[in-house]
């Protein structure tokens, strides 16, 4: 990604390198997703799968639910949904017991 902005400005114009370097930065920032996942802001340097996003989970062999904008993602699907800037996502883990 860096490098794709990096061609474009180049390409367009000559600049001193530190407002380069600075709008090299200002863009990547800006092209941030930010995301509410159980409560806490997060930000993604780039677009992924719901399945990705929660790839690094503890998750293995409990049964969970993702709720993606207030509605349950099927667990079939969670490969083929994008995470998209503004989503809001709660897992939910249940727990047995009596």
């Amino acid at each position: 990604m860096a490098v794709l902005i990096h061609s474009l400005l180049s390409g367009l114009m000559q600049i001193p390198d530190t407002c380069y370097y600075f709008l090299l930065i200002s863009a990547l920032i800006f092209m941030s997703i930010n995301i509410q996942f159980n409560g806490e802001t997060k930000s993604l340097v780039e677009s992924i799968t719901v399945a990705a996003l929660l790839a690094d989970l503890p998750l293995a062999g409990k049964r969970f639910a993702v709720e993606r904008n207030g509605e349950i993602v099927p667990k079939s699907q969670l490969a083929n949904v994008d995470v998209c800037d503004g989503d809001s996502f709660e897992i939910v883990i249940a727990v047995g017991g009596g």
